[in-house]
């Protein structure tokens, strides 16, 4: 039998499922009663939760200086965050000889050694003007081995509910390490100091 992916809830006793809208009902009546099934269990993503990520991590890279200084824009800072709390794939990759160096090998080095800590963001600029030196040294050497960081991806299917609400707290905490503030917190309180302030004016001109 092909595999299924259906959307159910446990009951409060949990000891049945029930399906949570009509497709899952459909797939879930097309079952064998008694028949044995393997299940493999995945907390549902909250549309909710991943917008208020999102709008967190934009209005951070807008209102918060030391964070928009260094990330220019939200997916620059989810992309960064991945990285430093260890969400993230090395996939090997060889320069041959005749291969240039690039922009994209530079910062793919620096971004490398700043992980390692073998250097920190202070001397990164110097660091990046040495690199193609080294580069071609290497390549006269021969072919030159190496890592390439890729992030893992947060897409609803490659993260269940749970798994990326850990993620989030995580991000958010490490934020906060960084510059002292919370911009999910701050987004949120804006929002809801000006959505009282439309309902107020609105109430002013229904009484003019």
């Amino acid at each position: 039998m092909s595999k299924l992916k259906i959307d159910l809830r446990l009951s409060e006793d949990k000891t049945t499922f029930r399906p949570l809208d009509p497709y899952s009902r459909e797939k879930t009546h097309a079952l064998k009663p008694g028949g044995d099934y393997t299940v493999t269990v995945a907390s549902k993503r909250d549309l909710d939760q991943n917008r208020a990520y999102r709008a967190g991590l934009a209005w951070a890279v807008e209102n918060i200086e030391q964070i928009g200084d260094k990330y220019p824009t939200s997916e620059h800072l989810h992309k960064a965050l991945l990285i430093q709390l260890g969400y993230f794939s090395e996939v090997p990759f060889i320069t041959l000889r005749d291969e240039p160096v690039t922009d994209r090998m530079i910062a793919e080095g620096l971004a490398e050694l700043l992980r390692r800590k073998f250097i920190t963001s202070n001397t990164a600029p110097a660091v990046a003007e040495i690199l193609p030196a080294l580069y071609n040294a290497m390549r006269r050497e021969g072919p030159h081995y190496g890592l390439n960081i890729v992030p893992d991806s947060t897409s609803f299917d490659a993260m269940d509910g749970e798994t990326f609400q850990l993620f989030y707290d995580r991000a958010r905490i490490l934020v906060m390490q960084w510059c002292g503030r919370d911009p999910w917190e701050e987004s949120a309180e804006l929002h809801k100091a000006a959505k009282a302030a439309k309902s107020l004016a609105v109430a002013r001109r229904r009484w003019e």
